[in-house]
């Protein structure tokens, strides 16, 4: 007698995105793995999410609602882990949307890999077109190559990936901090004494949908950078499974959130404090070993950010490295239309119309 597959349990943390809310929610409850648990964290949304949200609970027995006061993202999802009952979770986040068998992919993958955790190859939903979003090549990934793909900044979220429930339970960062708390999870996670393995699977998709008002594109200070690069700085020292030997990868994570930060023209000039003179001395340090990890574009605008002249200089690389990136990404021969998805799903006009077979 075949034995029953276990209980996993989707978690969505939810705030003001009921305009994406349909498609993330359809994506779920339609999966062709039906053992799920879906807890949604409504975090104080004051939108129609929670009706919309209402409405498909009433139609989906498997849809926990909590409903809680705004907080912030890191409380919803620790909210979610608390209310959670299965033996894996997955992560998508409410303004997102998987293809129809990503779970049942995801779970398969993990019990014929042996992995602690499976991840969805990401895709990125604009406007006006879609692109792959860090491709992993397929395949076991240890965890000391897990923790290099974090560091080097590749699929830091959660979302998308399928974890074992005892990776969470000891986890010590639960407090807000705005952006990047997926990297800092994660981060903390496959540091662990428990080492977890990911497996990278190529045939389901998560489809991270890049909205105009999302968290992600709001503008950087340097206040939060220090903060951030600080709590970072915290996690490292105090996980080092492999000794010293991750020294260089950390100052290639710190030299590249230096850089994001510093190519962005509204940005105010930090040149000359502490956080930059001491990124900068660990980049000229370790020039040659971080050539291997870091482009030359970024090695060569760290060194020249100490001049407040160069500013646009360093603006102009920054943009024409954004755009060489852009157009990879988006001739990557990427067809989202090979997976299912649901009806709802929102494509950029040229894809639907691919979809539909109308004229554009």
């Amino acid at each position: 007698m075949e034995q029953p597959k276990p209980l996993i349990s989707v978690i969505i943390p939810v705030y003001n995105v009921a305009d994406y809310l349909v498609p993330c929610l359809e994506s779920v409850c339609s999966q062709t793995y039906e053992n799920l648990e879906i807890v949604v964290v409504n975090d104080g949304s004051t939108d129609s999410s929670s009706d919309i949200l209402d409405s498909f609970a009433e139609r989906d027995h498997r849809i926990v609602i909590i409903d809680k006061e705004n907080g912030g993202l890191i409380t919803a999802r620790h909210d979610g882990v608390k209310a959670s009952t299965g033996e894996y979770l997955f992560w998508v986040d409410g303004d997102d949307y998987v293809s129809l068998d990503c779970i049942e992919k995801l779970y398969d993958a993990v019990v014929s890999s042996g992995s602690d955790i499976a991840s969805a190859q990401r895709v990125r939903v604009c406007t006006d077109y879609v692109s792959a979003d860090g491709f992993i090549k397929p395949g076991v990934r240890t965890n000391r190559e897990f923790i290099s793909i974090l560091l080097l900044h590749r699929h830091v979220t959660v979302g998308g990936k399928l974890y074992r429930r005892d990776l969470w339970e000891n986890l010590s960062y639960w407090e807000e901090i705005n952006l990047g708390e997926d990297f800092i999870l994660n981060l903390e996670l496959a540091l662990s004494p428990a080492a977890p393995s990911i497996v990278f699977v190529d045939e389901a998709y998560y489809f991270y949908v890049q909205r105009p008002e999302s968290m992600i594109r709001y503008r950087d200070n340097f206040t939060y950078l220090e903060n951030f690069m600080g709590r970072v700085a915290e996690v490292t020292s105090n996980n080092r499974p492999y000794g010293n030997d991750l020294d260089v990868e950390i100052v290639a994570e710190r030299a590249m959130r230096i850089y994001v930060y510093m190519k962005k023209s509204h940005n105010e000039w930090k040149g000359d404090t502490r956080l930059y003179y001491s990124v900068r001395d660990e980049v000229e340090s370790d020039e040659k070993k971080l050539s291997v990890y870091l482009p030359a574009t970024v090695i060569k605008c760290i060194k020249l950010y100490r001049y407040r002249g160069n500013k646009i200089f360093i603006n102009i690389l920054g943009t024409v490295r954004r755009w060489r990136q852009s157009v990879r990404r988006r001739y990557l021969d990427f067809d989202p239309l090979k997976v299912a998805l649901p009806s709802s799903a929102k494509l950029p006009r040229h894809i639907e119309c691919k979809k539909t077979g109308e004229a554009i």
